[in-house]
């Protein structure tokens, strides 16, 4: 895996470790960051594969 996308999912661990997000949102945050968009689809593609975030679970967790 490449720096940037090492960064990129850094910046997305620390933001899903804080509280479940949407991919809408880490897309958004992260891309304030300054990543890549490619890298930014890559990595929230691995991250729902790996069922490390999901959007069922964001919507959930915002009702609650």
């Amino acid at each position: 895996m490449s720096e940037a996308l090492n960064n990129v999912l850094a910046g997305a661990m620390r933001l899903l470790a804080a509280r479940e997000h949407s991919q809408f949102e880490l897309r958004r945050k992260l891309g304030q960051k300054g990543h890549e968009a490619q890298d930014i689809e890559q990595v929230l593609e691995q991250l729902a594969g790996q069922n490390l975030q999901s959007d069922e679970r964001f919507v959930e967790s915002f009702v609650n």
